[in-house]
């Protein structure tokens, strides 16, 4: 896999005159001091003439792409919740907000977004298994579990901020909605007394 990424990007590079400068490097010594006495003179190497050419291993490659696609599930399954809690407070008759309110709409929301949920945690999980079979030991990550993640985003959600933040795009609408009304009205006078 890394001879084809290499190849991939020595071809990249020959289209884009990466090569171009190759004279100047001619003559100039190496630096052949190891900072690491745990790694080999070869390994050493190698490693110099991955960084020199700019080239990541696949597997960090693809841990960038596993991070984000986790982050991107648990901010739309957090915004999700919140627009849910948000429609809550529309339907609300009383103003008191609490925990029963949010535990109330979460398991509602929950039992709503349990499938697509799960499958969204089963193909992260085949992600994080392909990722987890090109990564070092040390460095792999534990699959996500349904339950957890659920405890999380209803954990990331303050129902009391939410709530202020509804009235403020509330009261934000009704005055845009006001001040919308009046210009059109006073259009439609003087458009009928031209007439």
């Amino acid at each position: 896999k890394i001879k084809s990424l290499a190849d991939a990007r020595i071809e990249e590079s020959m289209r884009n005159d990466g090569f171009a400068g190759l004279e100047k490097l001619r003559g100039k010594k190496l630096d052949i001091s190891l900072n690491n006495p745990h790694v080999s003179r070869t390994e050493h190497h190698l490693n110099n003439m991955l960084v020199k050419q700019n080239i990541v291993p696949p597997w960090i490659e693809k841990q960038g792409s596993v991070n984000t696609e986790i982050a991107n599930f648990k901010k739309s399954s957090i915004s999700s919740f919140k627009r849910s809690l948000h429609v809550a407070f529309k339907k609300m008759t009383n103003t008191k907000v609490d925990d029963n309110l949010k535990k109330k709409v979460f398991a509602e929301w929950k039992t709503t977004n349990s499938v697509l949920i799960e499958s969204k945690i089963k193909g992260l999980n085949n992600s994080l298994r392909t990722y987890n079979l090109q990564a070092p030991l040390s460095t792999q990550k534990f699959y996500l579990l349904p339950e957890r993640e659920l405890t999380q985003i209803f954990n990331g959600v303050d129902v009391t901020k939410e709530y202020t933040a509804y009235q403020q795009e509330f009261s934000a609408n009704q005055k845009r909605d006001s001040n919308d009304a009046r210009p059109f009205g006073s259009s439609i006078r003087s458009f009928l007394k031209f007439w």
